[in-house]
């Protein structure tokens, strides 16, 4: 009986308020069949400019591109959970990197293995939205897809200003843009992190909030993002994948 209550609500919504799939358009659905198909997770390895390792789930085209704008710019919140796997596969990837990099390191660092020893976990970080699209929005994308996606985050870096929109700005130009754009809440002395982004492009947001976290103290061990921007003349079969 609770189901056939919670179809017919649906149904009284979609007369009032419909909606069409965020990959395709194709109307009465958040996201069709077709489009959910293709966002299968086919993880790769990209790097920072630093060398910090990224995970990423798929390529930032298609039907996951128009999902994620969709997300960012419309107000879909509705599909943030049809990208749960793809936000899943990332952390856990990089989440198991961390922790074969801490035994690795356990018998060369004394001073890190006693930090770890003691109970220092890696914890999540969502690189914070900037102040206007906070207003625009009213939420953070990146920390709506990781709550879905059943993970908690700390809640350690803050805006130093907004800057001009990345999208409209050439590589050059977002790394000046991006300069210390993040600030941390409170020192990081011995504390481990992943970061967590929707796409990376330059990786210049990514990079400005790999020195904050530094400056304060704390150690990056990865990035987590759903997608990743391929550079000009790369084709998408040229990233190793990982299953």
């Amino acid at each position: 009986m609770r189901g056939v209550v919670s179809r017919a609500a649906s149904a009284a919504v979609a007369v009032f308020f419909p909606i069409s799939c965020a990959g395709c358009s194709t109307p009465d659905s958040a996201l069709c069949g077709d489009c959910r198909r293709e966002l299968q997770a086919a993880p790769s390895q990209q790097f920072l400019p630093g060398g910090t390792p990224v995970w990423a789930a798929l390529p930032y085209q298609g039907v996951l591109r128009n999902v994620i704008l969709q997300l960012k710019e419309n107000n879909r919140t509705d599909i943030a959970g049809y990208l749960k796997p793809l936000v899943s596969a990332v952390i856990v990837l990089a989440e198991r990197d961390a922790e074969r990099d801490a035994e690795r390191n356990s018998g060369r660092d004394a001073e890190r293995s006693v930090l770890r020893a003691v109970g220092q976990p890696v914890q999540l970080i969502c690189v914070p939205a900037s102040a206007g699209a906070w207003r625009r929005r009213g939420y953070s994308p990146v920390e709506l897809l990781v709550r879905r996606a059943g993970f908690a985050h700390a809640r350690v870096l803050a805006t130093t200003h907004g800057g001009s929109v990345q999208k409209s700005l050439t590589a050059a130009q977002r790394l000046v843009n991006r300069r210390e754009a993040f600030r941390s809440r409170r020192p990081l002395n011995g504390r481990r992190f992943i970061l967590i982004d929707d796409v990376l492009t330059t990786g210049a947001t990514l990079g400005a909030a790999v020195e904050a976290i530094h400056g304060a103290g704390g150690e990056v061990v990865g990035v987590a993002v759903v997608a990743f921007t391929p550079r000009r003349n790369q084709r998408v079969s040229d990233f190793r994948t990982f299953s």
